[in-house]
């Protein structure tokens, strides 16, 4: 199929290779000499490569790479094979014989500026050497989810899953000062739906060292948590407890129990202590003793619903935030106790959520964030239900969900 470019799961890739036929129709294929071509292909690599913005690490060692496997004909025998364009090299490709009637694509570059050079330099290729073969084995796509669309786009008959094995010298420990970096690394890896404010906010406000544990495999960290002190009300009694967050494992890791092993071990360390969390999956964490207490609901509102909203007095006094939670929280049983220092936080959180904070006097207030077509209430705090039945739309969908 690479070869002839025939059939319809090819047909993009023999539209770019017409385009090219058609815009360069003097191009020339030649096999290229290791000894008199090399520097021609140094330039010619380091050209295409060196013009972008920055070289990443994995770029850099590739370019390294395809010099060592050109120094290295002798103990690898393979064919290079190259298009030129009005004498210039455009593209080139090295490849060599595997068994069962199958070539293997080492190194492939072109000029990504020229449309359909890629699909040319591969049929040339094929078309000079190999031709008789029946299977090309296009390497791997090293996780790089670019690569491997790219790769996939060419509809192989079979994919091999790529593994990694580590030697497992895992430890687990508090968080030390220079573990922070990697700690952060890892947190934006496992949640991505978290922005660079957010992350901001959680490592410059929340985050604390002596309350992080970490596992390590030699010196990278590869799973993390933080279980932080907090204070509720149950039954007009004030309990300590603990509240853990940033539950993360690289995925790379995952599923191999990492994380449970790093929960066991706070968890013993915390033993006999109230420990809370917030889970998104509960079922994961009921082998660990945890079951659901409590739950926080995220209503989405339609904007359209809020048309007929009556105007509400808006108060801009931020000291009311306090006061009212205080006062919407003294009916129930069961409450956690907000302390100074988390009121003081709430304003730079709400910031870096996007999130908004509206306050009704005498009334209550709401914390929601908005998209174009819904408004996401994270929080309502009333005083008066049923005047906040009438009085405000929002609250009166939430309320009728809600109870």
């Amino acid at each position: 199929m690479l070869q002839t470019l025939s059939g319809k799961k090819m047909q993009k890739r023999r539209n770019h290779y017409n385009a090219f036929i058609k815009n360069y129709p003097d191009y020339q294929y030649r096999d290229l000499d290791l000894i008199k071509d090399f520097d021609t292909i140094l330039t010619c690599l380091n050209k295409w490569e060196g013009d972008k913005d920055e070289m990443s690490e994995s770029m850099i060692s590739e370019v390294r790479g395809i010099m060592s496997l050109l120094s290295s004909q002798n103990l690898l025998p393979f064919h290079i094979g190259g298009i030129f364009i009005h004498d210039q090299l455009e593209a080139f490709i090295i490849a060599s014989q595997l068994n069962h009637s199958t070539i293997q694509i080492h190194v492939e570059k072109a000029n990504k500026d020229i449309r359909g050079l890629y699909p040319a330099i591969l049929k040339e290729f094929l078309d000079h050497h190999y031709h008789d073969e029946k299977w090309v084995n296009r390497e791997e796509d090293m996780g790089l989810e670019n690569l491997r669309r790219s790769k996939q786009s060419l509809h192989p008959v079979k994919m091999i899953y790529k593994y990694r094995i580590y030697e497992n010298q895992t430890m687990i420990q508090k968080a030390e000062a220079e573990d922070q970096q990697q700690i952060i690394d890892l947190w934006k890896t496992c949640f991505q739906d978290e922005t660079e404010k957010s992350t901001h906010f959680y490592f410059q406000e929340l985050y604390q060292k002596e309350n992080t544990y970490v596992l390590k495999n030699n010196s990278q960290i590869i799973s993390a948590l933080q279980i932080v002190p907090m204070s509720i009300m149950k039954n007009s009694i004030v309990e300590d407890c603990y509240f853990i967050l940033g539950v993360c494992t690289h995925p790379y890791c995952q599923k191999q129990g990492m994380m449970k092993k790093l929960l066991q071990f706070v968890l013993n360390e915390y033993e006999g202590q109230n420990i809370y969390l917030q889970a998104y999956h509960p079922e994961i964490y009921r082998p660990f003793g945890f079951y659901a207490s409590h739950y926080h609901q995220v209503m989405p509102i339609h904007q359209e619903m809020l048309k007929d909203c009556p105007d509400l007095k808006i108060s801009h006094d931020l000291n009311l935030l306090e006061i009212y939670y205080n006062e919407f929280v003294k009916n129930f049983d069961e409450y956690r106790i907000r302390s100074l220092s988390y009121w003081d936080l709430l304003l730079k959180r709400c910031e870096s959520f996007d999130d908004q904070i509206v306050i009704f006097e005498d009334l209550g207030y709401l914390i929601y964030h908005e998209d174009e077509d819904s408004i996401f209430i994270n929080e309502v705090i009333y005083l008066k239900k049923r005047l906040f039945y009438k009085c405000y739309l929002i609250l009166r969908i939430f309320l009728k969900k809600l109870y």
